[in-house]
Order: structure tokens, then C-alpha cells, then sequence
């Protein structure tokens, strides 16, 4: 017997259905998953069919931003950049719209009382965890070939746990910096 979006494990049957990517972050899980409570085909086929009515209250809602939004509370990003030694100055600017433009939430100093919803309409459509955040910026830098090595950590400020969620990347170059929740460490393997 084949039920859509079901499986059997162990004599009981199983929903999983994949949300939507773009929705994931919002939701806080990759996909909707539940025992359906029950090895017999039929009445697992009726289950479904209400849990899948479930699934797309959930994506409705939030399409429409009902729905309570995880990790949506401030964040930062730290970086550490070795450049080619060509340069003169240090482009800071251009480093800046490079990790604003890969995370697509840039950091508004100043905002209208008008703009304020439009930039939090910005950041509440492009929600995502410190992990997701630290891939964006490796990608970033690693697209940038006047970056040699680099540390980046992403911390999302918890306001409901006790603790703050924190990701830490490097480039991963023999002798550069090394990964850890601290400050970076290069490490040294010139000769002595």
C-alpha cells in the first residue's frame, strides 16, 4: 500500500512532508513529521489526510506571517580577513556590502518610522539559524579571490534560552585560522 507523504517503520505508519525551502527558516524545521499512530493501512490513509490538511494551515499561515518566527532576534557577525598582500588599503567597505549583500539583511543605523516595517517585512522574509548564516558568508568569501584566509562567527543573541547560538567558519588554509567559539588563532608552521 502506497499513501503519499507516508511510510511504514516498525509496523506503524509515518507522515513527512518537506516544507517549502523558502519557508523552512521561518518554521524552524525542515519538515512537518508525526506518527500517524497505527499499522493498519486504512485508517493511516485517513490520518494522513488529516495531518496533510494540517501541513497546509501551517504553510498558509505562514506565508501570510502567522506564524511565531525562530531565531529572529539580533545577530552579528565577526570577521577576520587576510588579504593578498597587493593591497594598500584595506577594503572595508566593499567587505561589508560582500557579507551584507550574502545574508540580505543589512544593518539599518537609522530608519524612518514609514521604512521601519518595510526593512522588518526584509529580515522577517529572510529568516535563518547562525549555521545558515555562517554558509552564506563562506560563500561570500570564498567568491572574493583577493581573500587568502578568513574567521568569521555568527552569533544569534537568544532572548529565550540561556545561552546565545553560535557558528564559527574559516577557509580552512594549512596554517590559518582555526575554528573555535573564542577569537581566532592562526596558527604557525614557518620554520624556526
Amino acid at each position: 500500500t502506497t499513501i503519499k507523504y507516508t511510510y511504514l517503520k516498525q509496523q506503524t505508519w509515518l507522515y513527512r512532508r518537506n516544507y517549502p525551502r523558502d519557508l523552512q527558516g521561518v518554521l524552524g524545521a525542515q519538515a512537518l513529521k508525526q506518527s500517524l499512530k497505527t499499522g493498519d493501512a486504512k485508517l493511516a490513509k485517513a490520518r494522513s489526510a488529516e495531518v496533510n490538511a494540517k501541513y497546509e494551515e501551517i504553510v498558509r499561515k505562514a506565508r501570510h506571517g502567522i506564524v511565531a518566527t525562530p531565531h529572529s532576534q539580533r545577530s552579528a557577525a565577526e570577521l577576520r580577513v587576510r588579504l593578498l598582500p597587493t593591497f594598500r588599503m584595506f577594503p572595508i567597505i566593499e567587505l561589508i556590502d560582500l557579507v551584507e549583500g550574502a545574508l540580505k539583511t543589512p544593518v539599518q543605523a537609522t530608519v524612518k518610522r514609514e521604512d521601519e516595517q518595510a526593512f522588518a517585512l526584509l529580515n522577517g522574509t529572510n529568516l535563518m539559524f547562525c549555521e545558515d548564516a555562517a554558509r552564506r558568508i563562506k560563500i561570500a568569501l570564498n567568491s572574493d579571490e583577493r581573500i587568502l584566509d578568513y574567521w568569521a562567527r555568527c552569533t544569534h543573541f537568544e532572548s529565550l534560552h540561556p545561552h546565545n547560538a553560535v557558528s564559527v567558519i574559516t577557509k580552512g588554509v594549512k596554517g590559518g585560522y582555526v575554528a573555535g567559539a573564542g577569537s581566532p588563532v592562526r596558527l604557525d608552521h614557518s620554520e624556526k
